[in-house]
């Protein structure tokens, strides 16, 4: 979290990517934000991981007052949460579904975009929490979106913290302490 260098807005195809990527063009008069999964934010403590934040890879189809709003609230809120935990693992993305409305030369644009969060304490504690956010904006509490991880796997069929025990991501993921996460 510590910042080293400042944001580029060098957007670009990534160039691991075989099959094409999108592009600047693409989002062009489109009337979306080129959104981050991961954000730039994080990405400060190394010029090598800011240059490759802006890959197009890490990019998807924002509505504005979603990209600039709740989506911002909630990456702001997790950088809060990183200095509260020895360590933070944090899985994003857009979800997709099949006939998704499209900008430029076939990028989907979903309809919501989520994070699972498991989090591990200096003295061992371990919870995990759950967001699903409609891309759309939104002035309600971080808190109206929060869901267990399970369920976030229901409405998406991934499997996010699966190398924990069985038993452990069995409790874990079932379980919803919004007290454990957002403190008064």
């Amino acid at each position: 979290m510590k910042k080293v260098v400042s944001r580029t807005d060098n957007f670009k195809p990534d160039p691991l990517l075989q099959n094409g990527t999108a592009t600047v063009s693409d989002y062009r008069k489109s009337g979306y934000d080129r959104g981050h999964l991961a954000p730039a934010a994080d990405m400060a403590w190394s010029e090598i991981s800011m240059h490759e934040s802006f890959y197009f890879s890490n990019i998807s189809p924002q509505i504005p007052a979603f990209n600039r709003g709740v989506w911002k609230r909630l990456e702001e809120q997790v950088r809060n949460w990183v200095n509260d935990t020895t360590t933070l693992f944090i899985t994003t993305g857009p979800v997709l579904k099949d006939s998704l409305p499209c900008i430029g030369t076939g990028v989907s644009i979903p309809k919501a975009y989520y994070k699972a969060l498991l989090s591990v304490s200096k003295s061992g504690n371990i919870k995990s929490i759950a967001f699903i956010l409609e891309n759309a904006s939104s002035t309600a509490p971080l808190i109206n979106f929060a869901l267990s991880v399970d369920s976030l796997e229901n409405l998406t069929g991934l499997d996010f913290f699966y190398a924990l025990p069985d038993e452990m991501e069995k409790r874990i993921e079932s379980e919803l302490c919004i007290p454990c996460w957002f403190k008064e």
